[in-house]
C-alpha cells in the first residue's frame, strides 16, 4: 500500500483533449516521474512532477495521443501509482 498516497483519480476518464490526473499526498516527494505508455510499452508522455504535501493536480494534453488505452506510472522511488487512462476522440 502507499501510505505516502491517501488516494489519486484521473479525470475525466474517458479523456478526449485533456485529462487531469489528481493525487492526494500525505509528504512531498520533489522528484518523481510521471509516465504515461501505451498498451505496447511505448512512451507516449514523460515528466518530472514535483508532488507536495496535500491535492496535486496535474493536466495532461491528451489531443496528440490516438484513441485507445494507456498506462499512467508516477513514481519517486519509495512508492507508485499505477492506472489506466482510456483516451477516445
Amino acid at each position: 500500500a502507499n501510505q505516502s498516497i491517501t488516494a489519486h483519480a484521473i479525470v475525466p476518464n474517458p479523456a478526449n483533449n485533456v485529462a487531469d490526473i489528481m493525487i492526494d499526498a500525505q509528504e512531498a516527494a520533489n522528484n518523481a516521474q510521471l509516465i504515461i505508455s501505451d498498451i505496447s510499452g511505448r512512451i507516449v508522455y514523460r515528466a518530472n512532477i514535483n508532488v507536495k504535501a496535500g491535492m496535486n493536480g496535474y493536466s495532461i494534453n491528451t489531443g496528440d495521443l490516438n484513441t485507445g488505452m494507456y498506462l499512467v506510472n508516477i513514481t519517486n522511488g519509495s512508492w507508485r501509482i499505477a492506472d489506466k487512462l482510456i483516451v477516445q476522440h
